[in-house]
């Protein structure tokens, strides 16, 4: 039987730093045109080979993702657990809201999720969290409830 839940069918999705697929697969089990990129081809590669075992579609990239998805946007954009291990967290968030649609600004689904670890969250990173959620307070807060 497939699934009948599916509520981001007909949204796009992009999830950065997406390892084997973690995310990936339940986003396009809900019904999303996803798109994962890693900087890691074996971890592409352990990716496809899950998502085509398990009859999903899911547009997996080896590569740095703004070259990936240069000139792309999507209305969820993820990126768990990588924001601590760049050199310029600033500059990643900004690429990262560059992805979404409206740039995080519009419409019922324009959402960036952008989980920290704690203990590895400095004052860069939090910084950068911060003036990402003003400017787009709305895609943070409140994206995924329309």
């Amino acid at each position: 039987m497939p699934n009948s839940f599916t509520p981001l069918a007909g949204r796009t999705a992009l999830d950065v730093g997406c390892g084997a697929g973690l995310l990936c697969e339940p986003l396009a089990r809900l019904g999303a045109q996803v798109t994962g990129v890693d900087a890691a081809p074996e971890n592409i590669g352990a990716a496809r080979a899950h998502a085509q075992a398990s009859g999903l579609t899911i547009d997996y990239r080896a590569g740095e993702f703004e070259n990936e998805v240069k000139g792309r946007t999507f209305d969820l954009v993820t990126s768990m657990e990588v924001i601590e291990h760049v050199s310029d967290p600033a500059a990643f968030v900004a690429g990262l809201v560059t992805s979404l649609h409206c740039a995080g600004m519009c419409g019922p689904l324009a959402c960036l999720l952008l989980p920290v670890r704690g203990d590895r969250a400095d004052a860069s990173t939090v910084s950068s969290v911060y003036h990402l959620s003003r400017l787009s307070a709305y895609a943070v807060l409140g994206g995924l409830a329309g």
